[in-house]
C-alpha cells in the first residue's frame, strides 16, 4: 500500500514539475472582495512574477470568525526545483501548515522533500528519489 502512494504521490509531482518548467509564470496581480448577502465576505489576492506565484483567501463569517489560507510556489530554473508551501488557520485559532519541494537531479532521477503539519502539532515528512527507468 505505501509503495503505491509514493509512486502515486511521484507521477502527481513529475507532472507538475514537468508542466511548471515547460510554461513560464506570467507577471501581475490581482484581488478580489465578495460580500455575502448574510454579512460575510471572500477576499481573494493572487500575485505573479519572478518565478513566484501567491494565492491568500481570506473567508470571514458574518460573526466576524476568519478562515485564512495561504500559498506559494517558487520555481527555482536554475537548480530545476519547485517549491510549494501552504498554510491555514482556522476559525478557532488553530494553524496547519506544509511544504514540498520537488526537484529534477543531473542524473534524470527525481527529488521530494515534503513535511507538513497539522492543527493538533503532529509533524510529518516524507523524502524520496526515483528515477525514471
Amino acid at each position: 500500500m505505501k509503495t503505491m502512494s509514493k509512486a502515486g504521490v511521484f507521477l502527481l509531482t513529475a507532472g507538475l514539475v514537468l508542466t511548471l518548467f515547460a510554461t513560464a509564470v506570467e507577471a501581475g496581480s490581482r484581488k478580489v472582495t465578495r460580500e455575502g448577502p448574510r454579512g460575510g465576505s471572500v477576499e481573494k489576492s493572487v500575485t505573479r512574477g519572478g518565478g513566484t506565484a501567491t494565492r491568500d483567501v481570506t473567508r470571514t463569517a458574518p460573526d466576524g470568525r476568519s478562515f485564512e489560507r495561504s500559498s506559494e510556489r517558487v520555481v527555482d530554473r536554475e537548480n530545476q526545483s519547485v517549491t510549494r508551501s501552504s498554510s491555514t488557520t482556522y476559525p478557532d485559532g488553530t494553524a496547519s501548515q506544509g511544504t514540498r519541494t520537488v526537484t529534477r537531479n543531473d542524473d534524470g532521477s527525481t527529488s521530494v522533500e515534503a513535511e507538513r503539519t497539522n492543527r493538533a502539532g503532529g509533524t510529518r515528512t516524507f523524502s524520496g528519489t526515483w528515477s525514471s527507468e
